[in-house]
């Protein structure tokens, strides 16, 4: 079977699409404009070559692009039959605790690595402490700054259940924007977003901060801050971590990771 979609739009020249099915790595510059994390056309390659096929794109600079699928399929006969399996998840996860590898002090929580923990284990890990239950009992106030509309509703949603209140930013520049005029116990924040990206948000945001306490910040008055993003580069994180951010998260992460991350960050008042 083969499948081509073609279009009109700003297309590729030869050394962009040399790269283009590469993890995190599709068009830096067109993530941060149109949002995305550099992983769709990746895994398309990979789920092609699964089903013993490929995907081949032409593509003229300017002029457009060309994307073509091709799998192979053996016929089915008129009585074939489809089942499909499906079993509870129990409420374990994969995570992995590590310090990132950068003089900040930061730390890297990542989802879907190593071996499965259970949540007692994961709230040891990520907290440090008792696991005891992600700001139960009291309300922060957190802003979200992610531009995924799912994400962002999702995000609240799980905050807003454990009493905290929040508000959304779309992308980087909005959030440099709220917390100018603002006050949040912590903000949560996605790395690559359009127009200003996570990382450039983050370093205004401790720049503000100097400017507001003449140069110097009390230590523990600066607002905690947690980077968001399904890349798992090393280079990236430390990025991150280096723009004055406190945390990472890789995607996915669950509920309890992110409430785990407000008790360790936000102190009890």
């Amino acid at each position: 079977v083969c499948v081509a979609v073609e279009d009109t739009g700003s297309g590729m020249d030869e050394e962009e699409m040399k790269v283009l099915f590469q993890r995190f790595s599709g068009q830096r510059k067109k993530i941060q404009e149109y949002g995305g994390s550099g992983m769709g056309l990746f895994i398309s390659k990979k789920l092609s070559i699964l089903m013993h096929g490929d995907i081949a794109v032409e593509s003229t600079k300017n002029e457009g692009s060309k994307f073509t699928l091709t799998v192979r399929c053996d016929p089915s006969s008129p009585s074939a039959t489809i089942t499909t399996t499906t079993s509870s998840s129990s409420s374990s996860s994969m995570i992995n605790v590590s310090s990132a590898s950068t003089s900040a002090s930061g730390m890297v929580v990542e989802g879907g690595v190593s071996q499965p923990l259970s949540l007692g284990q994961q709230s040891h890990l990520s907290t440090g402490g008792d696991g005891g239950g992600g700001g139960a009992g009291r309300s922060c106030s957190l802003l979200i700054v992610e531009d995924n509309i799912v994400n962002q509703k999702v995000l609240r949603r799980h905050l807003e259940l454990a009493g905290h209140t929040c508000e959304i930013a779309g992308d980087g520049l909005e959030a440099v924007q709220k917390f100018s005029s603002g006050c949040f116990d912590l903000i949560f924040m996605d790395i690559e977003m359009p127009r200003m990206n996570g990382v450039e948000a983050t370093r205004i945001i401790r720049s503000i901060e100097q400017e507001r306490s003449a140069g110097t910040v009390p230590e523990g008055s600066q607002c905690p801050i947690v980077g968001l993003s399904g890349n798992a580069r090393q280079q990236h994180i430390d990025e991150a971590i280096q723009s004055g951010m406190q945390m990472f998260l890789i995607k996915p992460y669950n509920k309890q990771n992110i409430l785990n991350v407000i008790d360790q960050l936000v102190p009890r008042r």
